[in-house]
This record gives C-alpha cells, sequence and structure tokens, in this order.
C-alpha cells in the first residue's frame, strides 16, 4: 500500500521542497508518495480548499522548516491538523545553526528533528519512513543525493536573496557535509587475461577535501563492477590532519553497485583539510565485447547492444575535477560524445560549456590506446557525467 506524506514548506524554499520529494520518491520507488501543495495547486483554484482537502487525504507530514518558515503562522497551521489527528509527523530543519532553536518548540519538543546537513539525522529520517511504509531501508546511497541536492537549492536561494554569487560564495557548515579542492579519477582499462571479453580496471583515486561537518568518521564512495571477486584497495598517500586512514570492505547495494568506506581514527572534525589518494583494482570491472553483452543480460544477438559506459555525479562543491579512461590498445573501443546530466535531464547548457572551453578530449594510438578526459574547474554539484564507447566484436580484438 502507498503512503502518502503531505510536504509543508516557505514559497520561497519550493525548489527546496522539491530536492527533497523527488530524492525521498526516488529512493521508496512506489512504497511513497509526497503531495507537494506548492508544486501542484493551480491559478484559479480555491488554494484553502486545496490544502484542507490534501491534509485530510494524507497518512501523515513532512514539515520542511528553515529559520525564514518558522516565523510564519502558516507553519504551525499545517502542522497541527496531523498533530491533533495522531497522524506521522517528520520535521525537517535548514540553515538553522542548532536544531533544538526556540523557534519552533512545539514541534522539537515531540518530534525527533532531522536536520538536513547531518547524514546521521537523514539515515534516521530514511530509516523512520522505511517503518512508516513497511518496507525496507532504501540504500545509503540515496543520503548523498537528498543532503547535497537540498543543501544546494537553499544555498542559492541565500545567495539569490543577498545578492551573492552562489558560485563564489563563503563554504560554510550549513552547505554541504564536504566540499572538494581537489577531485582527480584515473581509470586505466586492459583485456582480462582470465576472463574473455571482459574489462580489468586499475582505478587511482586523488582526494583534497574540506570536512563540514563534526564528527565525520567516514566518507561513502559508490563503486559499480562486474563481480566483487578479487578487488583490491591499496592506500597510495594519506593525510589527513594527523588521523589514521582505512578503506573499508565493500557492501552490496543492488546489481553490480557496490559502496565502500573511506573512514578516519579518530573522526575529522569541521575545516579540517584531507588529502587521500589511494588505488582500486577490479579483475572484472566492465563488458569488452558485443558478444559478451549479449551474453551477460541473456539476450539474442539480434539485439543491438554496443555500449558500455562510466558515470560519475558531483556530489559536492569542486574547485578542480578531473576524469581519465585509458583503454590499452587492444580494447579496440570507439568513444561517443559525453554526455552531462542534472536530475537525469540532458543538461545542454554543460554541454555547450565543455564544448566552448574545449575541456573534454578523446584521443588514440597505437602505443597509448584509446583516452577520454574531462577536466573542469568548479563544476555545478549534482551534475552528472556519462563517458560512453562503443563495444568492439570479438573479431576486432
Amino acid at each position: 500500500m502507498v503512503k502518502k506524506l503531505f510536504l509543508s514548506c516557505y514559497s520561497n524554499e519550493l525548489a527546496v521542497a522539491l530536492e527533497l520529494k523527488n530524492n525521498l520518491e526516488y529512493a521508496f520507488k512506489e512504497s511513497l508518495e509526497i503531495e507537494s501543495p506548492l508544486e501542484d495547486i493551480k491559478c484559479g483554484d480555491d488554494w484553502k480548499e486545496y490544502i484542507k482537502e490534501r491534509l485530510s487525504d494524507c497518512d501523515g507530514l513532512i514539515s520542511l522548516i528553515s529559520p525564514a518558515y518558522a516565523k510564519r503562522a502558516w507553519c504551525i497551521a499545517e502542522f497541527i491538523p496531523f498533530w491533533i489527528g495522531g497522524k506521522k509527523v517528520f520535521p525537517v530543519t535548514i540553515g538553522f545553526e542548532d536544531a533544538s532553536t526556540d523557534i519552533f518548540k512545539l514541534i522539537t519538543d515531540k518530534y525527533q528533528t532531522a536536520r538536513l546537513e547531518d547524514m546521521e539525522d537523514i539515515q534516521k529520517l530514511l530509516e523512520a519512513i522505511s517503518e512508516f511504509c513497511g518496507v525496507s531501508r532504501p540504500d545509503k546511497k540515496y543520503l548523498d543525493g537528498i543532503v547535497n541536492g537540498c543543501n544546494r537549492e537553499y544555498k542559492n536561494i541565500i545567495a539569490e536573496e543577498s545578492g551573492v554569487d552562489a558560485d563564489r560564495e563563503v563554504f560554510t557548515q550549513n552547505r554541504y557535509i564536504r566540499q572538494y579542492i581537489n577531485n582527480s579519477t584515473v581509470w586505466e582499462c586492459s583485456l582480462n587475461k582470465e576472463h574473455s571479453g571482459v574489462l580489468s580496471a586499475t582505478c587511482i583515486k586523488d582526494l583534497s577535501i574540506i570536512i563540514a561537518s563534526n564528527d565525520t568518521r567516514y566518507l561513502e564512495m559508490p563503486l559499480r563492477a562486474l563481480s566483487e571477486e578479487g578487488i583490491v584497495f591499496d592506500e597510495i598517500e594519506a593525510d589527513a590532519s594527523g588521523k589514521k586512514v582505512s578503506i573499508g570492505s565493500l557492501i552490496k547495494s543492488e546489481e553490480s553497485v557496490y559502496t565502500y568506506k573511506v573512514s578516519f581514527k579518530p573522526a575529522l572534525k569541521q575545516g579540517e583539510t584531507v588529502r587521500v589518494k589511494y588505488r582500486i583494482i577490479i579483475p572484472q570491472y566492465k563488458l569488452a565485447t558485443q558478444e559478451k553483452a549479449f551474453e551477460y543480460i541473456q539476450k539474442s544477438e539480434r539485439i543491438d547492444l554496443r555500449e558500455e559506459s562510466i558515470a560519475y555525479r558531483v556530489d559536492a562543491p569542486t574547485d578542480k575535477f578531473s576524469f581519465k579512461i585509458v583503454f590499452a590498445p587492444e580494447c579496440s573501443v570507439t568513444p561517443k560524445e559525453i554526455q552531462a546530466k542534472f536530475n537525469n535531464i540532458i543538461n545542454t547548457e554543460e554541454l555547450e560549456k565543455i564544448r566552448a572551453d574545449k575541456s573534454y578530449s578523446d584521443t588514440f594510438s597505437a602505443l597509448s590506446g584509446c583516452v577520454l578526459e574531462l577536466k573542469r574547474t568548479k563544476p555545478k554539484p549534482g551534475i552528472s557525467y556519462i563517458f560512453s564507447w562503443e563495444l568492439p566484436r570479438e573479431n576486432e580484438l
């Protein structure tokens, strides 16, 4: 049975509310619907009657409370019917220095509040909504989308209201969980000698990060691979303000998708800078031939499945971003045009910037093979880059 939640928010902060709504509905798939009156109500509608109907139809409330919204009577007015009716209430705050603020004492005294700046709070929120919907908790991979997406939109709103360029705004604890000074990834791919039709890969990640929240014990990283078998992590270099750095084991979240943690002991504090450089060796990373692709998805060869890809989502503000894929000459891949997406929609503005400043290139030489490389300065948080290539036939290797 699908549960319905009513989303209460300040009209000027609709972009934050929609980011929260879309990410939660995506995380809970068909188990959750969120009514957003500010999004759904049309010109000419009786807005008081509309909201009254939605209040009675919904099973619970998500109240998105900012300092600006907490000062408005309508915030309390939408909360009271759910409170009196004994329905479930999920208070979520953003922009407060202290989640226990007296501004909204009526709610915070009765209900556990989740801060959108705090990963652990949002993880507890997902657990609570899972119990409410009667389903298992969504994978932790959704945390970054909720926290960073909502804080990004809130930052843009505050910057616009204050007349500050959001891209140049000073980084503060209330905006993002972390900020990258440098985010560099290099993939080196070659044919697997033991598994025909499969690419082996070595990935070197070089990250320089400013920590934005206190008691940061780990950073969670996503990884896709055909198989977990034989994956090795090898620390190359670490400078974490005197902290011990370790890389945890893989946790499978869904088909071909894993997560791993880069952990710090003792925990890092806000403002500390971390430099971590490490290597991941993946014996079975991607498909190498069209025939193997057909075999892998158990489809007929008549289906024209000829592509593979690597996608990377920029999850936080980043000063310098680089992503490079190097294929050994024997891989015989044919690169395709890079794609850039935001909220799963092609972002033509970003693609135009990439073409204008020639920040993406694909080259080939008999000596070094095919190389795909992207270099960006201050890419928009939330943007995803997709690097695709056409698979060869076995007889073309």
